[in-house]
């Protein structure tokens, strides 16, 4: 790394900060699929003193990439400098792992050796020696799809809660707690991650214990056919292919074994459609028993028969390509996903407006860590509320956690989360562990379920991530609800979508009897969650108040997040998310309320639209889909440049298929 040199004409700290840029970017490619090993002389020092501006980089540098320092407080030096008096510790060895646990920390061994009389150099020799755990491995699974082996990483088996010991639960939580010794009061993002990792680990081994028969990992269902299976099914199936091949190795092929293949083919869907006719007319017979004597039963079966209906499929058309097998499929899914989290190219007409918000955002954060206003912090009440405030009854994260594991526990678990949570917003950061979702594909209603376009990501966050979350909205709300366009009716505190229906519903019928005309115009803006730009809408936040390390903790949660694709009890290799914020998250609603709350200001400031009395309701909205109610053509004119001019700085795209208007009232031809 650069020296510093008071002599040199040229900025050594601008070249240091280079360097480090070259370096984070190497990091952040290969950090979701290695383990990490950062080693050198970096003519900087995480314990000087007096700190000069590469000292400050540095730490910047390992904080942002939560790199892990084992060496501490140690201030033994490394460099001896040839006047024999100054001397300083500048050559360090940085860890940082794709598993938290794979590190061992007990097995870690970092070492300063004092200076060898035979060393010539004036830096002396550091060391460490590493301890690994492969934790991948028994999270794989391999098996045969058509003839090729696949390597699939498994998902977690959803706890079966109702057949849990919970005093056993318990119980098992608090010992573990103490045989691992585990201490959350950590310093270092990376450190953190590492404890954090260990406490999910406890509650899984818990379970375990608390629940009989309980597997950690779901099984990788293997590719199956659409059709019903029996043995006659299996002998009719056999006696079809048997044809099929004779037909295909045959050099003439008679009509009597053609016919005799139609035949086959026709006794087969025969038999598969019976089989079909049985397990619905069962099924039927289940859920009337079931509402008689076992609820519960009868609202399981419920949901399994509406699941059934739309089920999942076994093809996907990608890129015009068919994509067929279970590791295609899988790989098809990150390979849409991942696109849809990666910024587009930008084009040469908005380049500049683009390089602005970019500089905006690092200004913006050069700010914050400059004033570092602090969050108060977090009581134990707050926790305990953001704990019970959990969905019940949901899939696993990322790591296997779910609401149940911390909630039957929340009396031995909540001083350390909410030490967790304290130490991540002292920091300003979250732990990069907390950043990784699993995403399930959800088809929209009616779509065609070949196409990944017409399904909609959904991210489980992590658990404890989800609390901090929680805990951070409360905070949030009080800031923003004043500043939030009254015209935004989703996702918000007192008020419901139905207050948007009821105004379009009413501005209507006044146009109506009037005899006035009032046009409706809705816009459905395209993956509107998934392209949300990152830096435009921290741009948005900061200028609506949010400030400080509460800001710097908003923006860390969206930079570096990873995503997995969940599909069929198997998961895909993560992807980085660098636009969009995901659906499911609970802060994510809150944040795209702030994307287009400036268009919304701006229709009614300038009165766009109709009005109830002197109250303007020219664009009633929840969330991001939007509804106008220009009064004139040019109103409509005027509304949609607004919408189309904040939506170019935003850079939201609006589906022109799915766009609608409809005039009412006693309009002329023209006007209509």
């Amino acid at each position: 790394m650069p020296c510093r040199n008071n002599f040199s004409k040229i900025n050594t700290t601008t070249s240091y900060e280079e360097n480090l840029d070259v370096i984070g970017e190497i990091v952040t490619k290969h950090s979701t699929t290695h383990n990490i090993i950062l080693v050198g002389d970096f003519n900087a020092s995480l314990t000087r003193r007096t700190e000069t501006s590469q000292d400050k980089k540095l730490k910047e540098f390992i904080q942002e990439h939560s790199f892990i320092h084992l060496l501490g407080s140690d201030d033994h030096p490394t460099f001896y400098h040839h006047n024999g008096k100054d001397t300083a510790q500048l050559d360090y060895i940085f860890l940082k792992s794709k598993h938290p646990t794979s590190l061992n920390n007990q097995e870690n061994i970092y070492k300063i050796h004092p200076m060898h009389p035979l060393n010539t150099s004036d830096h002396t020799t550091v060391s460490i020696h590493i301890g690994i755990t492969n934790n991948a491995v028994p999270n794989t699974s391999i098996y045969k799809d058509h003839g090729k082996a696949v390597n699939m990483q498994r998902t977690f088996q959803k706890p079966k809660w109702n057949k849990c010991d919970r005093n056993t639960y318990r119980t098992s939580v608090e010992t573990l707690l103490k045989e691992e010794k585990l201490n959350i009061d950590q310093d270092s993002n990376g450190l953190l991650g590492l404890e954090i990792s260990k406490l999910e680990n406890i509650l899984l081994k818990a379970t375990t214990t608390a629940i009989e028969g309980h597997h950690t990992y779901s099984k990788v269902r293997k590719p199956r056919g659409k059709g019903k299976w029996n043995k006659e099914i299996a002998d009719a199936s056999k006696k079809s292919k048997d044809i099929h091949r004779k037909i295909k190795s045959s050099q003439h092929c008679s009509q009597k074994l053609i016919q005799e293949q139609k035949e086959a083919k026709r006794h087969l869907r025969k038999l598969q459609r019976k089989e079909a006719y049985i397990e619905r007319e069962t099924l039927y017979q289940d859920i009337m028993q079931a509402e008689k004597e076992d609820q519960q039963l009868f609202y399981k079966l419920i949901n399994k028969q509406r699941s059934s209906q739309q089920g999942t499929t076994k093809l996907i058309v990608l890129d015009d390509q068919e994509l067929i097998t279970q590791d295609d499929i899988i790989e098809g899914w990150q390979l849409h996903f991942e696109k849809l989290a990666t910024p587009s190219q930008s084009t040469t007409s908005n380049k500049e407006h683009e390089d602005q918000v970019n500089l905006n955002d690092l200004l913006i954060k050069q700010l914050c860590e400059d004033i570092k206003e602090p969050i108060i912090p977090i009581s134990h009440e707050e926790v305990s509320a953001a704990i019970r405030s959990l969905n019940k009854n949901k899939a696993p994260d990322a790591y296997g956690i779910t609401a149940e594991h911390i909630h039957i526990a929340e009396d031995v678990l909540l001083p350390h989360i909410t030490t967790c949570i304290n130490k991540i917003i002292e920091m300003g950061a979250m732990p990069e562990h907390l950043k990784e979702g699993v995403l399930t594909p959800v088809l929209k209603k009616g779509k065609d379920k070949r196409l990944p376009s017409n399904y909609r990501g959904i991210t489980v966050t992590t658990t404890v991530s989800k609390i901090l979350e929680h805990t951070l909205q409360e905070r949030l709300n009080k800031q923003l609800d004043p500043t939030q366009n009254k015209l935004q009716r989703g996702f918000t505190a007192k008020t419901s979508p139905l207050n948007a229906a009821f105004m379009v519903s009413e501005a209507i019928a006044e146009k109506t009897d009037y005899k006035e005309n009032v046009a409706l115009v809705t816009l459905d803006a395209e993956k509107a969650y998934d392209r949300v730009w990152h830096e435009r809408l921290f741009s948005k936040i900061y200028l609506d108040g949010i400030q400080g390390t509460l800001w710097l903790l908003l923006r860390d949660m969206q930079a570096n997040a990873t995503s997995r694709v969940k599909w069929e009890n198997a998961l895909s290799n993560p992807f980085r998310t660098l636009q969009g914020i995901r659906q499911g998250a609970k802060l994510s609603t809150t944040l795209y309320k702030r994307y287009n709350n400036n268009v919304l200001q701006q229709i009614e400031d300038n009165n766009l639209g109709t009005s109830i009395g002197t109250t303007n309701i020219g664009a009633p909205t929840v969330a991001d889909d939007i509804s106008m109610l220009p009064t004139t053509p040019l109103d409509t004119q005027v509304m949609l440049h607004t919408v189309s001019h904040n939506a170019e700085l935003d850079k939201v795209n609006f589906n022109a298929t799915k766009n609608e208007l409809i005039v009412y009232g006693n309009h002329k031809e023209e006007e209509q």
